[in-house]
């Protein structure tokens, strides 16, 4: 809760759901989402349709506030860390549960997609659903009635994550559990295991509704949603697969549960260790997790965050290999096995940064970072001493992280101070632009603009491009300071008001007000204010 309830603002990934929401229940229409009176046909609804019943149920919430667009993903973090915890219990016991909700629940990917509007978090509790189902599902007895209710559970979490965002990762989960079922020689179960039948009939009873209403009201829905699932993955026309194939959904899991990451390295191993046959059931997971990483390599993109539905997973397989290495780890074995880690994550990581050397990673703040490393050497220090010590460590780094969210998470210096500024300008905006004059944006982005004035704003490639005006009329225009200087000289300017440099790009965005000259000489005037 460090973040969700404090006035900070929305960042231009959130703004897109809060406003979407906003102008759905402004129209009437609850069926197209849309953004700056434009449809966001590639975008499922369910998201906005949760925001919109917060800013229908709670007082206070109807203009869509900041914490409104937010609680449902604060909302849904909570139901991410119990599907965790009950995939861990059924997995391998209650410590095992307990552990695994703990490490993700103080994780920095975790603390960051609870702080934010955007779907991922609702996306992930979805996703994670249906892990639960499919595993529970795979353990179970086949033909009995505790499998099918696996079965229908995961294909409802299925279902309703397509709804948040898109089949994409629910798809991979699916696949993970079929390659586990194929490369331990159980394909003969595969039918009993994922129901095929049931779960077109439950996607048809969830996606078909809206997905069909929307075809027929927009028929060019088709020709989008193609493009996100299969054009916007195939790269460059014309070019290799390998020209797309990237090394960062290899190290991004690490990225997601900092500063757990030395956890994560003992989750790897743990369903392949001979003295920790307990956790063989863990299986299922390493391979949901796999086959996700190796997919996603190919798409030509790179967000860590699309990694959250498989979270559960990851951290469930980290619980299992901290309890693992506390049950079996004697000093000297504990510090051979701390040392080769330790070497494979340096020789992991540079080899990484090589393949990625032409688009630099950022891993985040490098506190964070030396904190993972530094609570790794704790953990296996106290494991080498005696399992209670490993207990206490590991409970009170947990404890530290999570006072440290919490006790920090509204201040400025966890989501940087880009975000304030841009809001400032966009306020000021806001207050200095009648609602009657047209307001464009030059070579910017407009999504905190149109937020923050509740109004369209055009976006023009070239201001040849704005309809013609009447010469008393004042056109407002947002641009980058360095564009001011080139507008026409069929245009008079003025600075209306500057925003500070930005702190990560290194630009200052400019209000102008323009109007078309009656005479042909002359300067354009500049002023700020």
């Amino acid at each position: 809760m460090g973040g969700v309830f404090s006035s900070r603002p929305l960042d231009g990934h959130e703004v897109l759901v809060a406003q979407s929401a906003r102008e759905m229940m402004a129209s009437g229409d609850y069926l197209v989402p849309s953004f700056n009176d434009e449809a966001r046909l590639k975008k499922p609804p369910l998201m906005y349709w949760l925001v919109i019943g917060v800013a229908k149920v709670i007082p206070g919430a109807g203009d869509v506030p900041e914490w409104a667009a937010r609680l449902p993903s604060w909302l849904a973090g909570i139901a991410l860390v119990g599907v965790t915890m009950a995939l861990g219990w059924r997995l391998g016991g209650r410590a095992m549960g307990v552990l695994a909700g703990l490490l993700l629940a103080t994780s920095v990917g975790y603390f960051t997609l609870t702080n934010s509007a955007r779907p991922e978090m609702v996306y992930g509790a979805l996703g994670g659903l249906a892990t639960l189902g499919f595993v529970r599902a795979t353990l179970a007895e086949d033909r009995t009635a505790a499998q099918r209710r696996g079965a229908l559970v995961g294909w409802i979490g299925f279902a309703l994550a397509t709804l948040a965002k898109g089949p994409h990762l629910p798809g991979l989960i699916l696949f993970g559990v079929m390659m586990h079922l194929l490369l331990s020689r159980q394909g003969e179960r595969l039918s009993a295991v994922v129901r095929p039948f049931t779960g077109l009939v439950v996607f048809a009873l969830i996606v078909g509704p809206w997905a069909a209403a929307l075809i027929v009201h927009a028929p060019e829905t088709v020709d989008v949603w193609y493009h996100e699932l299969i054009g916007n993955s195939s790269g460059d026309e014309g070019s290799g697969l390998l020209a797309h194939v990237s090394a960062y959904y290899l190290h991004a899991p690490f990225r997601l549960l900092l500063p757990w990451a030395p956890c994560v390295v003992l989750g790897l191993f743990a369903p392949w260790s001979k003295r920790s046959s307990d956790f063989a059931a863990v299986r299922v997971l390493f391979w949901i997790v796999i086959a996700t990483l190796v997919v996603m390599t190919i798409p030509d993109h790179r967000r860590w965050y699309y990694l959250i539905p498989i979270a559960p997973a990851l951290a469930v397989m980290s619980a299992a290999g901290t309890l693992g290495a506390m049950r079996v780890m004697t000093p000297s074995r504990t510090v051979r096995m701390f040392g080769t880690f330790m070497v494979l994550l340096i020789v992991f990581g540079a080899g990484a940064a090589l393949i990625e050397v032409s688009q630099p990673m950022r891993v985040g703040p490098a506190v964070v970072v030396v904190m993972a490393l530094v609570i790794g050497a704790a953990v296996m220090a106290a494991v080498s001493c005696r399992r209670a010590a490993c207990g206490v460590t590991v409970g009170a780094a947990v404890f530290a992280w999570a006072a440290l969210f919490t006790l920090t998470g509204h201040l400025h210096g966890w989501w940087g101070e880009q975000r304030y500024e841009e809001w400032r300008f966009a306020e000021v905006v806001a207050e200095r632009v009648p609602d009657d004059d047209p307001l464009y944006t030059w070579r910017v982005d407009e999504a905190v603009l149109v937020y923050a004035t509740d109004r369209p704003v055009e976006r023009v490639r070239d201001l040849e491009d704005i309809d013609d005006h009447p010469p008393e009329e004042t056109i407002w225009v947002v641009t980058r300071e360095e564009f001011a200087d080139d507008v026409s000289d069929e245009w008079r300017s003025w600075i209306i008001h500057e925003s500070p440099p930005g702190a990560e790009d290194g630009y200052t965005e400019v209000l102008l007000a323009l109007r078309a000259r009656t005479d042909p000489g002359g300067d354009a005037g500049r002023s700020g204010g």
